[in-house]
C-alpha cells in the first residue's frame, strides 16, 4: 500500500471475478455460437481451436489474474484540498481532483456489488478532461461516510469562499 493512501475492500476481488466471468460467458457464447454456425456451414472442425484459445486467455486474465492485480493497484486519499486516486495494472495512473472542482458526489451499487455489501463512490467534476471519477470496492457504509465527508468538505469550502 502507499503511504497514507487507503486501499479497497478485499471483497471487490470476487466482484471483479464475477464481472470477468460474465464477460467471458458472453464471449464464449458468441464464439461457440459463431463456430458452430461455421462448422454447420462446412468449415473444418479446427475452427474451434482459436475460439478455445481466446476463451482460455479470457478465463486466465479476467477471472484469475486481473481482479487480484487490479486490487493491489488501487488506492485513494481524500483530504479537504483534494482527492487522489491511484489505479492501474500494466499502466498506472494517479488522478488528482481538487476539491473545488468537485460538483457533487454519489454512491452507486450494482447487483453484484450489493450481494457483497460494496459500493462505488462517484465524483462529478467541473472543467476537467474526465468529468467523472470513481472509487470502486468500498464497503457500502464506508462509501456513504466518504460521500458525507466529501459533501461536508465541499460545503465548508463554499462557505469560506
Amino acid at each position: 500500500m502507499h503511504e497514507d493512501f487507503e486501499g479497497l475492500d478485499r471483497r471487490v476481488i470476487p466482484v471483479w471475478i464475477w464481472h470477468g466471468a460474465l464477460l467471458t460467458g458472453i464471449i464464449a457464447a458468441a464464439g461457440l455460437g459463431g463456430g458452430t454456425i461455421a462448422a454447420i456451414s462446412g468449415a473444418p472442425n479446427y475452427i474451434f481451436i482459436p475460439i478455445i484459445v481466446v476463451l482460455l486467455f479470457f478465463i486466465i486474465t479476467q477471472i484469475f489474474w486481473y481482479p487480484r492485480a487490479a486490487f493491489s493497484g488501487w488506492s485513494y486519499r481524500i483530504s479537504k484540498e483534494e482527492i487522489k486516486i491511484r489505479s492501474g495494472v500494466v499502466f498506472q495512473k494517479e488522478v488528482h481532483v481538487p476539491m473545488d472542482r468537485v460538483q457533487h458526489v454519489d454512491v452507486e451499487r450494482g447487483p453484484i456489488e450489493r450481494q457483497f455489501g460494496l459500493a462505488r463512490l462517484i465524483l462529478f467534476t467541473a472543467g476537467t478532461k474526465a468529468a467523472q471519477q470513481e472509487i470502486p470496492g468500498l464497503d457500502h457504509e464506508q462509501a456513504k461516510a466518504l460521500r458525507d465527508t466529501v459533501a461536508e468538505y465541499l460545503s465548508q469550502s463554499r462557505r469560506e469562499s
